[in-house]
């Protein structure tokens, strides 16, 4: 798995923290993403190992400088990069990103990989350099001056220790590229990174495929892309009008696809193979939040509707209602009844601080109720705070669940019992999303900004993204109230 991984994220700028980044005293994650976490995900239960994946806006800038050597830390994890560097055996034409044709000399494996890596750079940077001033630095970060290859002629003969520090210094920004992560967790929580893939768009989700063998990831540049992480390779799945918003694998017993639910207020059903839609569905507004668990799947629209889709022999929609809460809902995670395994209701976070449990065939309707959380004391009078819920995720084993709100606060519940189990101490920036491990031993939570207060809420320094993993298989166990 992993082939051809790059395993040294990186990370830019200044990394000054707050004193209470970290008050639960959590497990960090190494090389977190540089800009707000949108989405994470724990590999499925198939696998030997765990591994977590998380998608990100990266919206942030960084140096030209800084730029070009993260995306050239790429090249140092392959085969024959040392020896291909050392003598230098990329002709000028690949710099400039003409046709790559290559020689005895230039091992194909290591020529490709160089290739697209100056290529993706060159992209990126050819509206902010010009041709010149490009070609030399991505030549001077390529090799060690003075230069000895017939192959570089056309490199001015000055551009040393001079060039660097008339030109380095002095380089404009660029606005760096929206990336999913993937780490693997070992067994004392202590993660490596292990690859990363890129979009042209912020990531708005990501989810794995049934084996683990493969991660889909929705962008708002309007494509749902799949990862092979055997192969290491991306290759977009599918398309909409507007940005995508949720991807979900559905593995049924006659069929497999991806479910993409989008701004462009669609859903709709891919083989990941054709290039066209299994089926697409008509939403009557925005897509703005989603769960699947076969057979059944919820999504969430703007205008606060709720519709729910039986997933058995193909997408059919099951209810359609308005949502029973009275603010904007956020996020959904679908639940399932203990003695039948199977979903039976979901529970549906809003911005105004609350979350409701809905049944999909209530017994009695009093089963439908709704809680209120994410909330604070203000500081003047009988005022209150209320921030929104980010995120919902049900454990795997107990049942019972945790919310994440803009509070910087997780909270664990029991749905059953109706009664609150833990809330954490306060985080310094909003708690974005949140994941259970398959086993339930783990809960992974990412504190980012998520612009609920605006862009005077935002301080770059010290607002850095976390990714937290915390031992939780006890802290979720069900009361014992009756």
């Amino acid at each position: 798995m992993f082939g051809s991984a790059n395993t040294s994220f990186g990370a830019f700028g200044s990394t000054t923290q707050s004193a209470n980044h970290n008050p639960m005293k959590d497990i960090e994650v190494t090389s977190p993403p540089d800009d707000s976490v949108s989405s994470i995900a724990f590999s499925p239960g198939t696998l030997p190992s765990t591994f977590l994946v998380a998608g990100s806006w990266d919206n942030n800038t960084c140096t030209v400088q800084e730029f070009v050597i993260e995306e050239l830390k790429s090249l140092s994890q392959q085969r024959y990069f040392k020896y291909t560097m050392a003598d230098w055996r990329v002709p000028s034409d690949v710099l400039r990103g003409e046709a790559l044709s290559p020689t005895n000399s230039m091992r194909k494996p290591s020529s490709i990989s160089i290739f697209s890596a100056v290529k993706r750079i060159k992209s990126r940077l050819e509206n902010h350099l010009g041709h010149d001033m490009l070609f030399a630095l991505m030549h001077f970060f390529l090799n060690d001056p003075p230069l000895k290859s017939e192959h570089c002629k056309e490199f001015p003969k000055n551009a040393t220790g001079e060039w660097r520090r008339t030109h380095v210094g002095n380089l404009p920004h660029v606005q760096q590229i929206p990336k999913v992560r993937c780490w693997e967790v070992q067994q004392d929580g202590q993660t490596i990174p292990k690859a990363q893939q890129t979009h042209t768009g912020p990531i708005l989700d990501v989810a794995w495929s049934d084996d683990g063998t493969k991660v889909f990831t929705a962008s708002c540049d309007k494509m749902a892309k799949m990862w092979d992480l055997n192969s290491n390779q991306s290759i977009q799945v599918a398309q909409h009008e507007a940005p995508v918003k949720t991807v979900h694998w559905i593995k049924a017993p006659n069929y497999t696809c991806l479910m993409t639910g989008s701004w462009d207020k669609t859903l709709k059903f891919w083989d990941t193979r054709s290039p066209n839609p299994m089926l697409t569905i008509q939403l009557p507004e925005r897509c703005y939040c989603a769960d699947v668990l076969y057979p059944k799947a919820v999504v969430g629209t703007a205008g606060r509707g709720i519709i729910i889709y039986n997933l058995e022999n193909q997408p059919t929609e099951f209810k359609r209602f308005e949502s029973p809460l009275k603010y904007q809902h956020r996020c959904v995670s679908v639940f399932i009844d203990k003695r039948t395994n199977q979903p039976t209701g979901f529970a549906l976070g809003s911005i105004e601080g609350r979350v409701a449990i809905h049944y999909a065939n209530p017994q009695n309707p009093k089963d439908n109720f709704t809680f209120k959380c994410h909330r604070s004391n203000g500081s003047a009078g009988n005022v209150q705070d209320i921030y929104a819920v980010n995120d919902i995720a049900f454990h795997p084993v107990h049942g019972t669940l945790a919310t994440v709100g803009s509070d910087g606060r997780f909270s664990f519940w029991d749905k059953d019992a109706r009664t609150k189990l833990k809330t954490s101490e306060q985080l310094d920036q909003p708690i974005s999303c949140c994941a259970f491990n398959a086993q339930g031993q783990i809960f992974a939570y990412a504190s980012s900004y998520d612009w609920s207060k605006g862009h005077e809420g935002f301080d770059p320094q010290k607002m850095k993204p976390h990714i937290f993993l915390r031992s939780c298989f006890d802290e979720l166990k069900p009361s014992q109230k009756k």
